[in-house]
Order: C-alpha cells, then structure tokens, then sequence
C-alpha cells in the first residue's frame, strides 16, 4: 500500500522521503532515437535512491492520512511498520523489491544500492506514449518486371498524290514564292527607314541633354563658390569626429554592464531541497559539525527551501567540487546558479 502511494507522489514530486529509511528522488530523460535500431523513447524520469535523506518532511504521512481518511499518527505507524519491513528483507535476503519503483541491494561491498524498474515511468507528460520502432522505406525493385513493355505500332502509310494533285501542289509554291520576295523587300524598306529615324532621335537627344547640362553647371557655380566645398567638408569632419567618440565610449559602457552581469552570477552546492523550512533547519542540526550549511530562502512564488554547503564564484570551480560533497551527503547533491 505504501509503495501505490509512493509512486503517485514520484508523478507529482522530484523527491520523497521514507522516514529514517532515504528518500526516492527523480531525474528528467529527454526523448531519444536509437541510430542502429531505429527505436525511439518517450521522454521520462529515471528514479533514484538516497539513503542521506532520512529527515521527514511530512510529505507522505499527509498524503497517506488524506488518501486513508486516518490521523497522522495512524500514517506514521503504517509508514513506521513499511520501513522495518524492507530492513529485515535486507538483513534476510540482501534485496527487497518495491512495486512499480524498483529494487534496492546490498553490493558486493556491502553498500545499499538501488535499481529503477524500467517499465515504470512516473513523468505526467509522458502518459500512453510507449517505445516503438521506425521500419525503413523499402522499394521493391521485383514488381518493376512486372511492367508490359509498350506495344510496337507500325508507322501509319499514306497514299501517294495524284498527278493532278502535285500539278496543283507546284502551283501554289510558286505563288507562294513571288509573295514571299514581295515581302520579303517591303519588310527590308520599313526597318531601313524605323533605323534612320531611331538614329535622328538620339542625335537630337544627346545635343539637347549636353546644351542643358553645361548651362545648369554655370548657374549652380555661380551661386555656390568654391570656398563652401572647404567649409562643408571641414564640419563633415567634425561630426565625424564627435559620432566616433560617442561611439566609443557607449560601447565601453555597455561591455561594462555585460561583465557586472556576469561576475554578479553565484553558484551553490545543494544537498537537499524541502518544501518545509524546519525540515531544512533538522538537516543543518544533522550535520552540526559542518558550518558552512546554510539555508537558501526561495523566490517569489516558490516554496522550496534549499540548504547550501559551499558558495562559489564560477560553475566550472563548483562542478570541480561537486564530487568530494557527494561522497559525504549523498549522490543527491547538486548545483545551483543563482
């Protein structure tokens, strides 16, 4: 019964904790095409075991006291006797196998390990979506024989002319014949004439258009002399100059801005994350003896209260360290950038 409600919570939340036993956290997979195969995964959330979380955070004991209609303390009991169960198939069996979520054993050093069940998939968005494989496109090349050929037809005769008709025939091409050098001269006199009158055109053009061009430069001369062409370019230059001095330091202004942006960024070692506050204050009191734990207050329109180990100015100097934390709170813990 426990573990029904286990995974439903696993639907809705990326952590849930046993009390005093560890906790069962998620980790989102994208969706995913096999390149030999061919198979394509839906998108889903791998399950997770850590036995540093042993703090409770009330968030099965509400569900189940809901779900069951029971007190709190009649949830804790049930929760209580789910727990000792799973221990003593530890101690007996070295594994115990929790439905729907997955195994957990013990090593060949000893050391609890966890193993998901790989049918279960507990990400909402994912729901109905299975595995399946794309078959390729074939063609096939056999029904191509299939095909009948085209049907070989003999070009169609025609019955030769008559004496009379080829008479008739020559006729009517030497008609055709003195048309044609009739034409054939009539056309030869239009395009002689059309080009003499295109060539007139563009002579009586291009003595207009030199006429006009030469009187317009005597006038603009005239009214604009040559010591304005120095004036102009001398306040064409300044303008210059002052544009490229704004230029500048409107760029160094802006690199500025960009590299306090960046150096404003900070990066923090998460080892456990609590929608309760004083569940985050029971893990500090946990580690007593480490004091750099402290608490991350959430953002507006957040409730989770995150506990941080360790500041650092640079993801990559963060991530360097994350390894030495998982090997003392757990292979839950995490970076944030904040």
């Amino acid at each position: 019964m426990i573990q029904k409600y286990i995974l439903e919570l696993l639907h809705q939340h990326n952590c849930v904790i046993l009390p005093n036993f560890g906790g069962f956290i998620t980790r989102y997979i994208s969706a995913d095409i096999h390149t030999i195969t061919n198979k394509i995964t839906p998108p889903s959330k791998e399950i997770a075991f850590n036995d540093k979380l042993t703090s409770d955070d009330g968030l099965l004991l509400n569900h189940l006291a809901h779900q069951e209609s029971i007190s709190l303390e009649s949830a804790s009991k049930l929760v209580g006797d789910f727990v000792i169960q799973i221990q003593e198939e530890l101690n007996n069996y070295k594994i115990t196998i929790i439905e729907g979520i997955g195994k957990l054993f013990y090593n060949e050093v000893d050391k609890l390990d966890f193993l998901p069940e790989l049918t279960s998939n507990v990400l909402e968005d994912s729901f109905g979506l299975k595995e399946f494989f794309l078959k390729p496109l074939e063609t096939n090349i056999s029904n191509m024989d299939k095909i009948p050929p085209k049907s070989s037809r003999q070009p169609i005769r025609r019955r030769p002319p008559l004496k009379q008709e080829e008479t008739k025939v020559k006729k009517l091409q030497k008609l055709d014949k003195v048309d044609g050098e009739g034409s054939s001269d009539s056309n030869n006199k239009v395009l002689k004439y059309s080009i003499l009158g295109l060539v007139l055109l563009l002579l009586l053009f291009g003595s207009g258009y030199m006429f006009f061009f030469q009187k317009n430069n005597n006038y603009l001369a005239n009214i604009f002399p040559s010591n304005s062409k120095i004036k102009a370019t001398a306040t064409v230059s300044e303008i210059n100059n002052i544009d490229n001095k704004d230029l500048i330091s409107a760029t160094s202004v802006e690199s500025e801005n960009i590299t306090k942006k960046v150096s404003d960024s900070k990066f923090y070692i998460i080892v456990g994350s609590f929608q309760n506050e004083q569940n985050a204050q029971n893990l500090i009191k946990k580690y007593s003896t480490n004091n750099n734990l402290s608490i991350i207050q959430p953002n507006e329109g957040e409730n989770t209260f995150r506990v941080s180990v360790a500041e650092y100015g640079s993801k990559s100097s963060a991530r360097a360290q994350l390894a030495n934390y998982k090997k003392q709170f757990g292979g839950g813990v995490w970076v944030l950038t904040k």
